[in-house]
């Protein structure tokens, strides 16, 4: 009878539970069809075929595309679309009256796809709305093997901030639970927060990116998505918010007078209400059903393991290369069990932080404090090492430029990622080395210079700042790129505005309050500021030129982050369109950073386009090498 009771019990506990999850996340009717479609990408189609559908009604799929060079060949996807805007444009002029009889066997199977829907300009409108969805199904496979690495870890966060545990399966959506994640326009890691957003819960500079960090990664998402929660009261609205923004949602329900999310998706006009935002909801939900349920979908199959580990705060700021030396634990593997390393870090031109909670691989009997004792006081600093910047005129050479600073060739080199020295230009700018240096070998100059450099370009200085000689994995993973701004040091008290900068980031490079600067500028407080606007500073804490030192640093990470995932395989012209304006363009039409655009746009305001305005786009692909979407 006991037993009874019991399954009995755990039966009223999982109704219990899945009913309270239905109340969570609710599906609104007009929204099955788009869940249906999504579980259909998660589950069924892989990444070499791709799906062309309309892009409101997801249930109208026209062609499936087979991909026989993977997702490369999307040129064959573009061809099929336009093959069918034709057939669409036939239909347009036939109506009202079609006589089916006349019709081929493409166009008539485009006909009975719509033949539900009553509006006359049917076809003339679905020309403006086909769209092109590659197959997930592989990736999503993927994505749940790395999943069993992190997913035990973020319920247990989540159930502390007091969030449904549900909410753990939404990195499908985002990334695939890949941490090392970066999408081409700059959102990163396995949450995929971009850095505005970012730097509201996470550490993100010159050393350190904690987005990349799965744990303090989610921590963040934790946070933003229960500020979402509180501020929206539901949680389809919430989770949308994470994708669109917790303002954005607000105007949402303010203009359309409903926190239906179902009614939101199916009346709120806005231009960055787009595709990606309205689909976001729809997406979790599928997402959580192929991910709670993957056995039905693909079979059985183990989970990743999360390698065990154990912190060690470090009390000094040490270098990557003293680290591995001391704790006997190589690089790679030390880069891989704290993904927040920032390049500059991995190459040791710069410190690990004092006060970093460093993972160690768990071994037994292994007295972690003892062994950092060990480590000889002249690699334990009080500072971190910071470097100075030239940018390149017309008729520099590296000789020269290494005379001038006292520094060497081989220095340039190795901290620029230089693979020849004749092969620099006007505008770039390289990283000069800092104060502390240690020599280098004869036979790594002879590895950097591959013997191309004269006699006469020998410098005597032969340093580089605690650079180590790292394996060859480590050295393939990062790709050499010139560094360019177009802003000098502040020679008055006033900057223009540049792609990615904020007000909170001039604050923090001038060691002043946020308000301070919004008062100098006579800017309200929440107004934003525009690229190209001219923003008043005040240098009473940190001089012009460490300002500039902070700027240009930043820019740098941005641009080593980008070409570190991608890489530019030429360009297109683009006329700007009427309703066109700089966010669109280079998040919707062309996904492109901000940054990138003004770079190859140097005659151009961007910040103030005008119809006809000729823009030239770069053309940019993934780095497959990187493990990035």
């Amino acid at each position: 009878m006991m037993k009874k009771v019991d399954s009995f019990f755990s039966l009223f506990l999982i109704c219990c539970a899945f009913a309270t999850a239905s109340e969570r996340f609710p599906l609104p009717e007009n929204l099955k069809t788009n869940v249906e479609f999504w579980e259909k990408i998660y589950s069924q189609y892989p990444d070499s075929c791709a799906l062309i559908h309309d892009k409101d009604q997801l249930d109208i799929v026209y062609k499936v595309v087979y991909l026989d060079d993977g997702p490369q060949s999307w040129k064959k996807v573009e061809k099929e679309k336009d093959r069918i805007i034709d057939v669409l444009n036939s239909l347009s002029h036939r109506m009202p009256d079609i006589d089916t009889l006349t019709l081929n066997d493409e166009e008539r199977f485009i006909y009975r796809l719509w033949l539900d829907t009553d509006d006359p300009h049917k076809f003339r409108k679905a020309r403006y709305n086909i769209r092109g969805q590659l197959g997930l199904a592989n990736r999503f496979r993927e994505g749940l093997i790395r999943s069993g690495q992190y997913l035990e870890n973020i319920q247990k966060i989540f159930r502390q901030y007091d969030l449904p545990v549900e909410l753990a399966y939404l990195p499908h959506v985002e990334s695939s639970f890949n941490p090392k994640a970066y999408s081409k326009v700059g959102a990163a890691g396995m949450w995929q927060f971009t850095r505005s957003t970012g730097r509201l819960f996470l550490k993100i500079n010159y050393e350190l990116d904690e987005r990349f960090d799965p744990h303090l990664s989610t921590i963040a998402a934790a946070k933003l998505l229960k500020k979402n929660y509180k501020e929206l009261g539901v949680w389809p609205l919430a989770i949308t918010a994470y994708n669109h923004g917790l303002y954005g949602m607000k105007r949402a329900i303010a203009r359309t007078g409903t926190d239906d999310i179902g009614q939101i998706v199916e009346q709120y006009k806005s231009r960055r209400f787009g595709f990606a935002s309205k689909n976001f909801y729809s997406e979790f939900l599928a997402a959580k059903n192929v991910a709670a349920n993957y056995e039905n979908y693909f079979g059985d199959f183990k989970l990743a393991k999360a390698p065990e580990h154990e912190l060690y705060e470090l009390p000094h700021f040490v270098t990557l290369k003293s680290v591995s030396g001391v704790f006997k634990v190589d690089i790679d593997t030390l880069i891989a069990l704290n993904p927040a390393f920032r390049i500059p870090v991995i190459k040791s031109q710069r410190r690990i932080p004092k006060g970093y909670k460093l993972r160690l691989p768990f071994r037994d009997n292994i007295d972690v404090e003892d062994l950092y004792s060990r480590l000889n006081p002249i690699h334990k600093y009080h500072r971190q090492i910071r470097d100075r910047y030239y940018t390149i005129r017309r008729g520099d050479n590296l000789s020269a430029i290494a005379r001038r600073y006292k520094t060497s060739i081989y220095s340039l080199m190795a901290m620029n990622d230089l693979s020849d020295p004749h092969f620099i230009r006007a505008g770039q700018i390289l990283e000069l080395p800092g104060s502390e240096k240690s020599i280098i070998s004869s036979v790594e100059k002879d590895e950097m210079l591959g013997g191309g450099l004269k006699p006469h370009q020998k410098v005597q200085s032969e340093t580089i700042p605690e650079q180590e000689t790292r394996p060859d994995t480590i050295m393939r993973k990062y790709q050499s790129f010139p560094f360019r701004v177009s802003f000098m040091v502040p020679s008055d008290n006033y900057i223009y505005v540049q792609p990615e900068e904020t007000l909170g980031h001039y604050a923090d490079w001038l060691q002043i309050n946020t308000q301070r600067l919004r008062d100098a500028n006579s800017l309200l407080f929440g107004q934003d500021i525009q690229i190209g606007q001219r923003i008043r500073l005040i240098f009473t804490r940190v001089a012009a030129r460490e300002f500039h030192r902070r700027r240009l640093e930043y820019h740098k990470s941005i641009q080593e982050d980008f070409f570190n995932n991608y890489k530019v395989n030429g360009v297109r012209h683009y006329s700007v369109q009427s309703g066109d304006n700089l966010w669109r363009i280079c998040n919707q039409q062309f996904e492109i950073p901000c940054w990138l655009l003004a770079q190859y746009n140097p005659d151009k305001k961007i910040s103030k386009l005008y119809p006809g305005d000729k823009l030239v786009v770069p053309i940019i692909s993934t780095l497959i090498s990187t493990g990035n979407e």
